[in-house]
């Protein structure tokens, strides 16, 4: 198959429309080989919760800035990824699932859409994608040509940038209780992982008003259980992702699919 017959499918694998989202494999290693349950998604994007009133007055945003550095120092975390979007009245939904080496950027998952299911392997600076699990071959994507979701394994990535940070409620996810603060975020710098490729992104910056609502839910241990980061004041395109962080500190490891 011939390098831009790849690209080609490579294109028509992710979102299927100007949303174009791609996927990401499973762990290659590690002690167990089952998938987690993926995260039911919000029913829909018009359902999503914004944030609410604040019940606090402005705590620091330090509180998102302790968070991150506790999480990452776990090491490792599976997440359960839900990104949802609609462009120019073209609904799509992807969900994700896999593992996160939190410290050094490194991401396996599995992604399944209507399309079908691919596989996503980053390390460091490379990105690999595998059209036909389990046994097709794997592509090196260079960076200018990375899938508009390639970047949502990387859960905590700008959140010590959140504004306006204000406690917003303390609720339960799966039994276990988490204080959810919430802020925004300038899209400019902070796109990655809503699941938008560059032409949703210009429609998205059309609108001055656009900017990134962002929603951070922390358990009693001072770690991020899950974020939630959705496109507000945009014309044209609506976008959230949901991620769910668990398993913080499993033993293992993500390896290059191409060796």
């Amino acid at each position: 198959m011939n390098r831009r017959l790849i690209f080609q499918r490579l294109a028509t694998a992710c979102f299927a429309s100007a949303v174009l989202a791609a996927c990401a494999p499973a762990p290659t290693a590690g002690p167990s080989t089952s998938n987690p349950p993926i995260a039911k998604p919000p029913p829909s994007l018009s359902a999503l919760p914004s944030p609410s009133p604040s019940l606090s007055t402005s705590p620091s945003a330090t509180v998102l800035t302790s968070a991150v550095s506790a999480t990452t120092a776990r090491g490792t975390a599976r997440l359960e990824i839900t990104v949802l979007s609609t462009v120019e009245g073209f609904d799509d939904e992807i969900q994700g699932e896999g593992l996160a080496v939190l410290n050094a950027g490194d991401v396996d998952l599995t992604w399944n859409s209507v399309v079908g299911q691919t596989h996503e392997i980053i390390l460091a600076d490379n990105l690999f994608v595998q059209l036909e699990p389990p046994s097709g071959a794997w592509v090196t994507v260079p960076v200018e040509e990375w899938t508009p979701t390639a970047a949502a394994g990387r859960p905590l990535r700008g959140l010590s940038d959140v504004m306006d940070v204000r406690l917003d409620g303390v609720e339960f996810l799966d039994g276990v209780e988490a204080t959810r603060y919430s802020g925004f975020l300038d899209l400019a710098g902070h796109s990655d992982g809503l699941g938008l490729n560059s032409r949703a992104l210009q429609l998205a910056a059309a609108s001055p008003s656009t900017r990134i609502a962002a929603t951070v839910w922390i358990d009693s241990s001072g770690l991020i259980v899950q974020v939630m980061r959705t496109l507000v004041g945009a014309n044209n395109v609506a976008a959230s992702t949901v991620t769910r962080l668990t398993d913080f500190g499993i033993a293992a490891a993500i390896t290059n699919p191409a060796e």
